[in-house]
Order: structure tokens, then C-alpha cells, then sequence
């Protein structure tokens, strides 16, 4: 397949693809076009005002709010000095007026299969720690999340997780083949862009598509495992999975308030680019890494707790502030925009359902061990998807372990040690008390170190309908952010932030004679890129050769398989 075909699969012509292969300025693929509901209008928020001092004995005139926009009031404020908007957040990041670069993407794309996270006798790291345990065992050294962000010092993350109503799990983050098993090594086996950047994380964009049908995972790594180093690499778009354009293109943006870093919009645009209607489950998610399981005097657990509707209070010791997460109601699906209109599907505003579990192992799921809470990482998993819920055997009134669902579907043990689906680890059956009636996966307290908004969009128009989920993380108060209830005023801010990023490359580039517009794009993609790459990165030697007092030791040969010589290493840092 040539990369023109390969282009117009994933890009196709229906998808606003122009003649050529090219993105058009309108590409669908490419970009955020919000239809307007056709619905009543809401009554605007009033701006606020400004008080000025009574004058006496005269009529007091009508306070006006000012309307000029950020933008014009540093123009008007710093004359022939100004440059861009994101100009002046990095001179106030530079002066430590201002921290710009405290969040970010700091969150990695694979976290799972890490040298970090390997406590194994030989040194096999993409066996120790594979993906199919990632959803339930708890990060040592770092986390990961599918378009996600944290601060700068990883104390709480953010990212996307996604259900299509086919997977046996949620994607909450990227699916690959390890080393043994791709034919040219590691490779990432998904499709998703890194569109957007400034250099502060002002504005950042990113987009991932999501197929409609059940996500190969089986496919992708019986393939690679069967090709040789001499055939091309067997990719997502070589499946029936993007077939007839069966898939999600999901947006994800990001953008500050004008003046205030520690105040993110937070934007989620799902289309439907598939010949029929359409369910979507959307699911943010924030948590903080586990810091909580390695010693013996843990420290005191940060919490995350449902204080109002759709409203979660952030409480960590170390966090500059104590941010509310806003998660605020979705109107229905509407359809693609034609003439301008677009059409509303029939039904309620979606309001989220709150989740909330602990970032902790399960393991009773891993290694039929004993849970320190009956809230685990995977709760969210077994809440929203059956098939990954614990079986009860009819005859013996205990839990099928997953191992034992797919030896009855006549998976050998080779077969099973390898899926990219299930827990590699072999475990006797747990009982079960059937008098507890169902099982409660998640806190019904709505409070924990991990909390999730589900998001159910049924119905999503076929050809370009769309769903919009906005969350807002911030400081303030509703009475305070007036964008935290008025989503004009929300949009208006992403909006804002996404010219402040025009205006910042267009200088950028506005010396290079000649260059055009499709190469000042590449350029700017490119920096996107670059800047999307940042990842936090920790790694303490001394712990990390030695183990952690409050976990089993590791295996002795361990200290001779790698790192030897690392030993001052101690890294806590934004690495790119």
C-alpha cells in the first residue's frame, strides 16, 4: 500500500480530505469545527463590571465592562514593545512572575514494559510489566495516559480513557508490540497527533482515532509475531478495524486562562466518521501517582472527593494550589454542520457519572493476593465494561480467573501467557460470597486517588456528528470563573488561546521570504511535536536497585543484570 493510499485510509475523501492526498484548510481530519445545537438560547451570564469612584452631586454614569481582549490590552499596555501574546507568558516564565510551564505533557506514552518498572531475575522488562497488567497494577516510577498532562513535578495527572461499547477494556492509554514480538522491535500500534503547541502549553491540541469495532490487540501481535524482518511492519490500518471509516477522530485541547497558569479548559471533541449512528463512552480521568505503597510509615494519601455535582476538590500537601476539577454537563450529540445548522439529537443534556477508586494494585486480579482496598486501578474497567468483571463458576460459587475463561475457549497456556488482553499471571479461583450481592467496583463515598467522569453519548450522528465534553481545571469558583457555567464564555477561552498560538507562530515565521503555507505548518507540527515530547522523568538508583521496605525485596542477581554504574543517579525532572 503507498503512503498516498495509506494516507486517504486514515484521512479518507470523506473525511474532507482535498484531491491529492493534501489536507485541506477544512480537512475534518484535522481539525475542530464545534456545530452550533439548534436550541433556545441561554440567557448570557452578565460580564462582570468594574467600579469606579462616585462622582458627587452628579447622576452616576453606567459602569461598562471592559471588552477589549487580552490581547489588545498588552498591546495597549506595552506599545512597540510587544511581540505575541505567548511572547510575553515566556518573559513572565522567564522573570518567575509567572509559572506558564508548571503543566503540561508531561504525562508519558508508555509507562507499562519500562526498564524502571522491571523488578524481574533476568532483566525482561516488556515481560515483568506488559500492558494487559498496566490497567491494574500501580506505577513505581511513573504514569501514562492517552493525551494526558500533569504538573511539572507529576503530583497529579490527567488524561482521556474511551469505551466503544466492543473492547474488553477501556483504551485509556497507547497499545504496542514489545520487542519479541514486532518484527523490527517495539512499535506503537496506534493512530494519534500531536497537532498543536505553544512553548508555555497555553494551547496544546491533540488528536486520536479510535475505531468503532473491537480493537485488534490479538491481531496486531499474532501478525507481527509471524513476519519476518524482511516483510514490512503489520499495521492498524492493514485490519478490518478502520474499515467503511468505523471510527472516532477524538480532539483533545488544552488552553490557560489569559493570565492565569494554573487554569485549564479543558476541551474533548468526539466525530463520528462512520456511515452509521453511533455510541461513545468518554471518560476523563485524574488521579495521582501512587507515592504511598513503598515504605513502611507511609505518607498521608492526597484525595480527590465529589464536593458538588460534577465537582471534585483536589487536596495534595504539595500542590501550589487546591484546584476544583468542573465537570460540567454535555448537550446531546448534533449532526454535521449543513447550511450552517446543524441537527440536534432528540434527548437530554449528558450529565456525568462521577467515579471514584484508588490508584492502588489489585491484587487479587494479578497474584490472588489480598486487596489493602476493595477499590483498585482497574475499578473503572470492571464498572463500565462486563466483560472484564470477575466470572462466578455456576458449580463452585467462586470467581473464574481469566486464565481459566480462556483455557475454556481452548487457549493454550503459550497462548495465554502472550495475550495482549489478560494478566499473564496464573492464580487459583477466589471465593465468592454471593449473600454481598453485587459487587460495588467503585467508592460509593465519590472519594479516592482516581476519579473519572463517564460521559455516555448514545446515537452520535454518522458523517462528522459530534459530542463535546469541557472540564475545567482550576482554582477558582464558579463566582469566580464565570466560563466554569457558561460554555460560550469556555469556548471563547480555547478560542483565545488557539489565536494567541496563530499569532505566536505567524511571527515565528513571518522573516522566512517565500516559505509556504503548508511548509509553515509542517514547521509549526514539528515544534508541536517536539514540545508534546516532554515527559516527566524519575528515577531514584539507590531505591530503585535496593527495593522498597514496604514491597518484597527484589531478586539478588537483579543488582548485575543493568544500571550498575548509575549509582549517584537521582533524577526528578521535565525531560525532552
Amino acid at each position: 500500500m503507498s503512503a498516498k493510499e495509506i494516507r486517504n485510509k486514515i484521512f479518507s475523501q470523506a473525511s474532507g480530505a482535498a484531491e491529492g492526498g493534501n489536507p485541506s484548510a477544512t480537512d475534518q481530519g484535522l481539525t475542530i469545527d464545534i456545530p452550533k445545537p439548534v436550541s433556545a438560547p441561554v440567557a448570557p451570564v452578565p460580564l462582570p463590571k468594574t467600579n469606579k469612584p462616585k462622582v458627587e452631586d452628579e447622576a452616576e454614569p453606567e459602569v461598562q465592562a471592559d471588552s477589549r481582549s487580552y490581547r489588545q490590552k498588552l498591546l495597549d499596555a506595552l506599545g512597540t514593545s510587544y511581540t505575541s501574546v505567548e511572547n510575553y507568558r515566556l518573559e513572565q516564565d522567564g522573570r518567575k512572575e509567572r509559572h506558564w510551564k508548571r503543566w503540561g505533557p508531561y504525562l508519558a506514552e508508555r509507562q507499562w514494559a519500562t526498564v524502571r518498572e522491571d523488578y524481574s531475575a533476568n532483566g525482561d522488562a516488556w515481560a515483568n510489566f506488559p500492558h494487559s497488567a498496566a490497567r491494574s497494577r500501580a506505577y513505581r516510577w511513573g504514569e501514562d495516559g492517552l493525551g494526558g498532562i500533569s504538573d511539572n513535578h507529576q503530583r497529579l495527572c490527567f488524561a482521556l480513557a474511551l469505551w466503544n461499547g466492543e473492547d474488553p477494556f477501556l483504551k485509556e492509554r497507547l497499545f504496542g508490540v514489545t520487542g519479541p514480538e514486532g518484527n523490527h522491535g517495539e512499535d506503537c500500534k496506534e493512530l494519534y497527533y500531536y497537532l498543536d503547541s505553544t512553548p508555555t502549553h497555553s494551547y496544546m491540541k491533540f488528536l486520536y482515532k479510535y475505531p468503532q469495532r473491537r480493537f485488534p490487540y490479538e491481531e496486531l501481535v499474532r501478525e507481527s509475531v509471524s513476519r519476518g524482518r524482511d516483510v514490512p511492519e503489520f499495521e492498524i490500518h492493514h485490519t478490518k478495524a478502520l474499515e467503511d471509516d468505523r471510527y472516532w477522530d477524538v480532539f483533545i485541547e488544552y488552553a490557560k486562562d489569559a493570565d492565569e497558569p494554573e487554569a485549564m479548559s479543558i476541551r474533548i471533541t468526539a466525530y463520528n466518521r462512520g456511515p452509521e449512528p453511533a455510541d461513545l463512552h468518554i471518560i476523563p480521568q485524574l488521579w495521582f501517582p501512587n507515592t504511598w505503597s513503598w515504605t513502611l510509615d507511609p505518607p498521608p494519601r492526597p484525595e480527590l472527593k465529589l464536593v458538588a455535582p460534577g465537582t471534585v476538590k483536589v487536596t495534595h500537601k504539595d500542590l501550589s494550589t487546591s484546584p476544583f476539577m468542573y465537570c460540567m454537563p454535555s448537550p446531546p450529540p448534533v449532526g454535521p454542520i449543513a447550511e450552517e445548522e446543524a441537527v440536534e439529537v432528540e434527548g437530554n443534556d449528558v450529565s456525568p457519572t462521577m467515579l471514584f477508586t484508588e490508584n492502588d494494585t489489585n491484587y487479587e486480579r494479578l497474584y490472588n493476593g489480598k486487596n489493602p482496598s476493595p477499590y483498585v486501578k482497574d475499578a473503572f474497567h470492571d464498572h463500565i465494561v462486563p466483560e472484564h468483571r470477575p466470572l462466578i463458576d455456576d458449580d463452585t460459587g467462586t470467581e473464574k480467573r481469566e486464565t481459566e475463561i480462556l483455557e475454556e475457549k481452548g487457549k493454550s497456556e503459550e497462548e495465554i501467557r502472550k495475550s495482549p488482553v489478560t494478566p499473564t499471571v496464573r492464580a487459583p479461583p477466589r471465593p465468592w460470597d454471593e449473600t454481598k450481592g453485587d459487587r460495588s467496583f467503585i467508592n460509593p463515598k465519590n472519594e479516592g486517588t482516581k476519579c473519572g467522569a463517564q460521559y455516555i453519548f448514545k446515537a452520535v450522528p454518522p458523517r462528522g456528528g459530534c459530542a463535546v465534553v469541557r472540564l475545567k481545571l482550576t482554582p477558582h469558583t464558579p463566582n469566580e470563573d464565570l466560563a466554569i457555567s457558561d460554555e460560550e464564555l469556555f469556548d471563547d477561552t480555547v478560542d483565545e488561546r488557539r489565536q494567541d498560538a496563530d499569532e505566536f507562530y505567524a511571527r515565528l515565521s513571518s522573516g522566512s521570504g517565500g516559505v509556504t503555507d503548508d511548509l509553515r505548518a509542517i514547521m509549526r507540527q514539528a515544534l508541536a511535536g517536539m514540545m508534546w515530547s516532554k515527559q516527566f522523568y524519575k528515577f531514584i538508583h539507590k531505591e530503585w536497585i535496593e527495593g522498597d521496605p514496604a514491597q518484597p525485596p527484589p531478586p539478588p542477581e537483579r543488582k548485575w543484570i543493568r544500571n550498575r554504574e548509575w549509582r549517584h543517579l537521582h533524577i526528578a525532572d521535565v525531560l525532552s
